[in-house]
This record gives structure tokens, C-alpha cells and sequence, in this order.
């Protein structure tokens, strides 16, 4: 009986020691590089920003990235370059504007007509210019709401057509947001829903599977018409006090009370899961969380986890959480700074793991490093040298299909370099990704 009681107080031991969460710092600098970049892009000085995105512009097979400079988000400069180096079209006027981004800036890639050619969407002031993609062409204007003098942010949404994002959402700052068709015709516009701010960048998603795309507006959830259907309410948190920063969708059910969206709050600082029909299951107040990553990085755990960092903090005290679906933390990563994160199975366990840019590695769900992303030498300085010139915020991270293998890869980058990391997993996904980044890439 002593054994027997003794045996189960250890397996209790190793139970709640498996249980608690993981402290890691990674703020030291690296071991040696496990994995070396497959491509060094360097960007042309005078013409790019720190804000990329990346697709197949001219056929070719291969992906060309798209940058460009901005004044307070108004395009200066945009510039399609291939992955040698050489640019493929630019436009504007070299040197204008800044390479900076605070923000979300108005440049994104999407085959709106569905020719199979993208077109480069970049928005200049009180309207949206529309290149082709192949060339740079100017094939459309889409004149701005009156009043606006630059969309916030653009991003594209199933609205008025079935299972293809066809139409325009843009925004202001945080009060309003308008919706176009394809043919620029405003379908609704909402201002302040609920009474709250908006938030940093709409993100479209189908929460009930009908093929059309909801969104989270501020607190609240809007359907294709731009109706309300609910507004969030927390018993911890004044919401009055900010906005929302972030909304990712977990996953839909059979009916709105099984569907999960993970929130984070700017200013009234915390983070929250609530159910498809508005109900929180779960808030946790206090930090200001602002950027969330969801799916499966802990495969022994039931449901999907929660990855979320927390921003405006001094440098080298930049925490990532692991959050169950359930409201747990997991596990912490302690970074020189948090934000842009993403989610990759690097390893081909069909578990997935975090990329940290800034700390130049890609970690699992359990405190492990599982790859250590290699600088060339020479080129941390071109990465890494603003740091010391602005806001300790570089490099900046882009995910998607680069090799053309279409496996979810990294890109990291500054305004001068991009660092391209090959995915070495030989798992190939089902379809595979499509060239380039993806839709409605955002900062948030």
C-alpha cells in the first residue's frame, strides 16, 4: 500500500510538472545556424519598405516581391522585384516617403478578376491605384469614399459572390469601413458598430460555412451586408478603453455556439476566446496582447492553440504565449521582441510551430528550438540594422509558397534584405499553396 501510494504521488508530480507552463528565454543570441537561407533578395535602396508581399506577377513560374514606400500610408513608391535581385516594373518617384511602417500600408496582391494574372493593389491619396501585376500597368482607378484620403488598410472578402473573394473592404483609421464590388460599387458602409472603434485590419472569414465571409468590425461581428450581428461584452474588461487589435478564427461548428474566435484588445489590454454567437468563454485582462497566430501546436492537447504575443514593452522583454483552447497557458517565449509571428509544420509532424523573427528561430509548443534561422555574413547589418536606427523591431516575417515546392515557407526581411528559408519537411500539403504570399496579409 506504501509503494502503491508513493507510485501515485509521483505520477501526480510528473502530471502537474507536465502541466505547468514553460519559461524560455531566447533574448542570447543563437548557437550556430542550423539552416541557411535558400535565396538572399536584396531590395532596391530608394524604392523599398519594410512592407512586402510576394506572388508569381508575370507567369513565369517563379515569385516576384512586391514593396514600396509610404507617406502616413500613402504609397510613394512600389516596386516588383525577382528573387536575383533585378526589378520586374517600379513605380513613383525614388527616395519619396519613408521605408517605415507603423501601420498596415495599402499595398496587397490578389487576382481580383480571376484571369489568373494578379493585379498589385496600392492605395495613394483619396484613391486605389490598380497595376498589372505583369508589367505595372495602371489598369483601374477606384476612387476613395469622400472625405477618406488613404484606405487604411485593403482586403478582400466573399460578399456578394459565393466561395470567391470578389470585393473590396476598406477602412479609416479606426470609425468606419466601406465595401465595394468588383466593379467599385459600394455595397454598405458601418461606422463606430456597437458604439466601439473599429479595429486595425478587417479579417473576412466564414464562420457559419456558407461561402460567404463574415467579419469581425471593432467588437462586432458583421455579416456579407454589413449588419451587425453581435457585439462583445466582458464582465473584466473595458472595452471602451481601445479597440480591437486582432480576430482569428479557430474553427466553425455546426451552429454558431461551436464556432471559436480568438480577440485581442489594444488598450483595454487582454486577450479572449469567444463563441460564434458572441458568449466569451475565456479573458485574460491585464497586457496588451496584440497579434494571434491559431492552430495545432500542441498535438497532445485536445482543441487548437492560441499563439499570441505581447507588444509595447521595453527591448529585450517581448513575451509569446501559448494559450489552450481552454485557457491555459502553456508555455512562454522570452524574445528582445514579440511581434510578427507565424505558425509552419517545420518538421513534418503535422504538429505546427512558431516562427520568431526577431529571435531568429522556430520553436514548438513545449519550450524546444526546432531550427535556428542562419544570417550570411555580412548581411545582419543590412537585416538587423535598423534596430538601433528606429524601434528594435526588425527583421519582419512573410509566410508562403517561395521555392514554387508548395510548401508553407519564411521570409524574413528589412527594408535593404530578404532572407528566404526553404521548408526542409518533406510533407507536401493537399493542395499545395499557390505561389506567393497570402491574401490579405496584415501586420496584426
Amino acid at each position: 500500500m506504501v509503494r502503491s501510494m508513493g507510485l501515485i504521488a509521483v505520477l501526480c508530480a510528473e502530471e502537474l510538472a507536465a502541466a505547468a507552463p514553460f519559461e524560455v528565454d531566447l533574448t542570447s543570441p543563437p548557437g550556430a545556424p542550423l539552416q541557411a537561407p535558400w535565396k538572399v533578395v536584396t531590395l532596391p535602396d530608394g524604392w523599398a519598405g519594410q512592407y512586402i508581399v510576394a506572388a508569381d506577377l508575370d507567369g513565369d513560374g517563379g515569385v516576384e516581391i512586391v514593396t514600396g514606400r509610404n507617406a502616413d500610408q500613402v504609397m510613394t513608391t512600389v516596386a516588383a522585384v525577382r528573387l536575383d535581385g533585378s526589378i520586374l516594373w517600379r513605380w513613383g518617384k525614388e527616395g519619396a516617403g519613408t521605408f517605415t511602417r507603423f501601420y498596415d500600408v495599402p499595398l496587397q496582391i490578389y487576382d481580383q478578376d480571376g484571369d489568373g494574372s494578379p493585379e498589385v493593389f496600392a492605395g495613394i491619396e483619396r484613391e486605389i491605384l490598380v497595376f498589372a501585376g505583369k508589367d505595372g500597368s495602371i489598369r483601374r482607378r477606384l476612387p476613395l469614399p469622400e472625405g477618406l484620403r488613404v484606405a487604411d488598410c485593403i482586403a478582400f472578402a466573399r460578399l456578394t459572390r459565393k466561395g470567391r473573394a470578389t470585393d473590396i473592404v476598406i477602412k479609416d483609421r479606426y470609425e468606419r469601413i466601406w465595401a465595394y464590388d468588383a466593379d467599385g460599387n459600394l455595397l454598405w458602409t458601418i461606422e463606430k458598430p456597437g458604439g466601439h472603434m473599429t479595429c486595425h485590419h478587417p479579417m473576412p472569414f466564414d464562420l457559419d460555412g456558407d461561402g460567404y465571409d463574415e467579419m469581425m468590425a471593432g467588437y462586432s461581428l458583421i455579416d456579407r451586408a454589413g449588419k451587425i450581428l453581435w457585439t462583445v461584452r466582458s464582465e473584466k474588461i473595458d472595452l471602451a478603453r481601445g479597440h480591437l487589435d486582432c480576430a482569428r478564427l479557430l474553427g466553425r461548428g455546426a451552429d454558431p455556439n461551436s464556432a471559436r474566435i480568438a480577440l485581442s484588445y489594444c488598450g483595454a489590454n487582454g486577450v479572449a476566446l469567444v463563441d460564434g454567437a458572441g458568449k466569451t468563454l475565456w479573458e485574460i485582462p491585464g497586457a496588451h496582447f496584440e497579434s494571434i497566430d491559431v492552430g495545432e501546436v500542441r498535438s497532445d492537447i485536445p482543441g487548437m492553440e492560441v499563439v499570441v504575443d505581447i507588444d509595447h514593452r521595453p527591448f529585450g522583454d517581448g513575451p509569446i504565449w501559448i494559450i489552450s483552447e481552454s485557457g491555459d497557458v502553456l508555455g512562454r517565449y522570452k524574445t528582445n521582441y514579440a511581434r510578427y509571428h507565424h505558425l509552419v509544420d517545420w518538421d513534418g509532424d503535422g504538429a505546427l510551430e512558431i516562427v520568431l523573427p526577431n529571435a531568429l528561430r522556430i520553436v514548438d509548443g513545449r519550450g524546444g528550438t526546432v531550427a535556428r534561422l542562419g544570417v550570411p555574413d555580412g548581411l545582419r547589418d543590412a537585416l538587423l540594422g535598423e534596430v538601433g536606427e528606429r524601434s528594435n523591431e526588425a527583421p519582419f516575417l512573410l509566410m508562403g509558397n517561395f521555392s514554387g515546392e508548395g510548401k508553407r515557407e519564411v521570409l524574413i526581411n528589412s527594408h535593404r534584405t530578404a532572407l528566404i528559408y526553404r521548408n526542409p519537411s518533406a510533407k507536401i500539403p493537399e493542395p499545395k499553396l499557390p505561389l506567393g504570399s497570402e491574401m490579405n496579409f496584415t501586420l496584426y
